[in-house]
């Protein structure tokens, strides 16, 4: 719907060419409204240049091009120079694949001219002139930057910090964590000592990337670990030793992983965790799984995409048998999106989310789970309860998704994250900048535990007048460290551009005189938010 593309889908677009200053835009596969994205007028000249002023390059996704004539594809096109034209004429630059080569043919049949070409020739130029591209190797700055430095003790704390940051602690029962260092634990999961996890997709090769197990071990000298399963049954050898089967960056980065010597099963890993009061396991998905067209088919996944948000059935059972046995659970769940874990509130004392948290993972959860480090990340996603939630895949209608449109309480908020310490907001004051419906929003955050730590402070708005619109939407945000007891003023601006939205009578975004919300708080949960009233002129 109208109010989709331009309340939902192109936003961050329009952030990220406006104030981000990107170069490159890449157009999609599908289509809006008959036209591939890629061969869009309407997205690539009308709304991405003319509209937001974007001047740099669009490149295709790969293969975009050829599915505009390919029989089961788009069939918009006759033929490779009948697409060609198109995408060259919408204001796609650079074709990931072969179809441009058919570009002089094009201009033989008089589908386009030379001088259309030429103005992308022109941007690809202009691109490659900025990059040094023609410049010998002495005068490139790109070429003079040595491995010490891509690997450096600094890039590696960033990383560190990174992840650490990136760490979402979602349910920590009876404060079982931080664990104490003399805590009988033992170590499981099909994560836990998988290096490749940490990556994630699009990846960079680091020269070591430290697995939750190194990261353990680092801090508590030799632990013991029992890998209890594959991620989505009890051995390699059953899941179709699902890494030789996948198209998985380049074959050298990935290990050759044997089939199982042992076959595992419930009875095992009640076994091996007999002596040990609680148990670590590091599971979830994986990159392996959760991925672009990935060849596997398994349970709950199809070629990479996911069938289903619900955590793999063999895991979830390991944990309850593990709860039924008395012991207790901290589960580290590793995945790319969002895993329904709604029985795993039941049978895990401590959930901590960890995303694919990159080569200095390990010694990230390792820190949090000993406190260490104490967690302040917030989920960017909603959490919700299960795969009832989901609608068909092929409807794009946000309706019933997201913090903005779910109408029902999902099992974890977007913009939810528990921390080992506690956190107090004052009233606030909201002050006119004298600029047009300007304000700044000011308050004192207290930190009122015993750890130091750090809390992000949320700004939502919600137009009372809107009958159809969102629930409410982020428009702000500051994350604030706090000493044990020290209290700091949070200040967040309120421009006019904080009450845009969709107006359906004239099919944009714009500031409409009404009645709004600001709400302001720890997370997008109405429980967590306080309101107050304003009257936009």
């Amino acid at each position: 719907s109208p109010r989709d593309l331009w309340e939902t889908y192109l936003p961050a677009f329009k952030t990220l060419v406006q104030k981000g200053g990107v170069k490159e835009v890449m157009c999609a596969y599908q289509r809006l409204d008959g036209d591939p994205c890629c061969g869009s007028n309407r997205l690539l000249t009308q709304i991405l240049r003319n509209e937001w002023g974007f001047d740099g390059v669009v490149v295709s996704d790969c293969g975009a091009i050829r599915d505009f004539y390919q029989k089961g594809r788009h069939e918009v096109s006759a033929d490779a120079p009948s697409a060609a034209s198109k995408a060259v004429l919408s204001g796609t630059d650079v074709n990931c694949g072969k179809v441009y080569l058919n570009l002089p043919e094009a201009v033989e049949k008089g589908y386009i001219k030379e001088a259309d070409i030429d103005v992308s020739v022109k941007r690809l130029l202009e691109g490659r002139f900025e990059l040094g591209d023609f410049d010998p190797d002495e005068l490139n700055d790109w070429t003079k930057i040595p491995e010490s430095v891509v690997c450096s003790p600094e890039h590696k704390a960033l990383a560190l910090q990174m992840a650490r940051e990136q760490m979402v602690l979602l349910q920590n029962k009876k404060n079982i964590l931080p664990l104490a260092k003399d805590e009988r634990i033992i170590l499981m999961g099909p994560n836990a000592a998988d290096s490749v996890m940490l990556w994630g997709i699009y990846y960079g090769k680091p020269t070591h990337s430290v697995t939750v197990k190194e990261g353990l071990e680092k801090k508590l000298g030799s632990i013991p670990y029992y890998k209890a399963c594959a991620l989505t049954s009890f051995n390699e050898a059953a899941s179709k030793n699902i890494r030789k089967v996948l198209e998985y960056g380049t074959d050298d980065f990935i290990p050759e992983v044997e089939a199982e010597k042992e076959v595992y099963s419930i009875e095992s890993i009640l076994n091996a965790a007999k002596d040990y009061t609680t148990v670590v396991f590091v599971g979830g998905i994986s990159p392996l799984i959760e991925r672009e067209e990935a060849k596997v088919d398994l349970p709950g996944f199809k070629g990479g995409d996911r069938t289903s948000i619900e955590l793999p059935q063999v895991q979830r059972d390991i944990l309850a048998a593990l709860h039924k046995a008395g012991k207790k659970v901290v589960f580290v769940n590793c995945s790319g999106s969002a895993v329904a874990l709604t029985p795993e509130t039941k049978s895990c004392d401590a959930i901590l989310q960890a995303w694919y948290p990159g080569e200095q993972g390990g010694h990230a959860v390792a820190d949090v789970l000993y406190g260490d480090y104490n967690p302040s990340g917030k989920l960017p996603v909603t959490f919700y309860k299960d795969d009832s939630v989901l609608k068909d895949f092929e409807d794009y209608s946000i309706k019933g998704y997201t913090y903005r449109y779910l109408e029902t309480k999902p099992l974890f908020q977007y913009g939810f994250g528990l921390s080992y310490t506690s956190f107090r907001l004052s009233a606030p004051t909201l002050t006119p900048t004298g600029k047009k419906n300007g304000y700044k929003l000011s308050l004192d955050i207290t930190n009122t535990g015993k750890k130091d730590g750090a809390e992000v402070v949320q700004l939502y708005m919600r137009c009372i007048d809107d009958k159809e619109g969102p629930l409410k939407t982020l428009r702000g945000y500051s994350r604030v460290e706090l000493a044990a007891g020290s209290t700091k003023q949070v200040t967040i601006d309120v421009p006019e551009s904080t009450f845009e939205r969709f107006d359906p009578q004239t099919n944009t975004m714009r500031v409409v005189p009404g009645n709004y919300e600001l709400l302001y708080g720890t997370s997008s949960d109405n429980k967590d938010l306080k309101k107050l009233k304003v009257i936009v002129e």
